[in-house]
């Protein structure tokens, strides 16, 4: 990558990441606000993810829940304007077949049960269609943990990695339904 191409990239996901606050707060009453997040940050101008699903942990219910799924196949048509009309977008998202998919997962606990994160994901991944998934996990509030299972657009890419890594953090922020 040319160096006026590697500082436009950086400009273009800075732009995402300094927006991305106004945006949560502007739509915050909704339930959900992690499929906002979660197909801003994954837009090819962003950090260029095709595909991830995000869940929470939560030890003291015994549950991993699917909470929001972003797929580049069934994308938003107009990603720029989804802020605006949240009301659209909520429902282009209740019809997403890969969104319901990973919303529809509910298993035990990994941290209740002393599981070990990689098998879970190499349980899920496939189910989801994911080809070369990657994962992470975080803490959230009230001792919950976020879990994401992702994949890149260019594998070779991990510039962004420790950014996206970062941002999902701003997931916490947001209420899960």
């Amino acid at each position: 990558m040319s160096h006026k191409n590697d500082f436009e990239r950086h400009k273009r996901v800075f732009d995402c990441l300094s927006r991305l606050p106004r945006k949560i707060m502007s739509v915050h009453e909704l339930e959900n606000v992690p499929e906002f997040v979660l197909q801003d940050i994954c837009d090819e101008h962003c950090f260029n993810i095709v595909r991830a699903a995000y869940f929470v942990d939560n030890p003291d219910f015994n549950q991993l829940k699917g909470v929001a799924g972003f797929c580049r196949e069934e994308a938003y048509e107009q990603p720029e304007s989804m802020w605006e009309t949240a009301h659209a977008f909520s429902s282009f998202m209740d019809q997403s077949l890969f969104n319901n998919k990973v919303r529809s997962i509910a298993l035990d606990s990994i941290d209740a049960n002393h599981h070990k994160h990689e098998h879970i994901v190499g349980d899920i991944a496939p189910d989801l269609d994911f080809e070369n998934p990657a994962w992470c996990t975080w803490d959230l509030k009230h001792y919950n943990h976020g879990l994401i299972i992702y994949e890149k657009a260019d594998l070779a890419e991990d510039i962004f990695d420790e950014h996206f890594i970062n941002t999902l953090h701003l997931l916490g922020f947001c209420a899960i339904r």
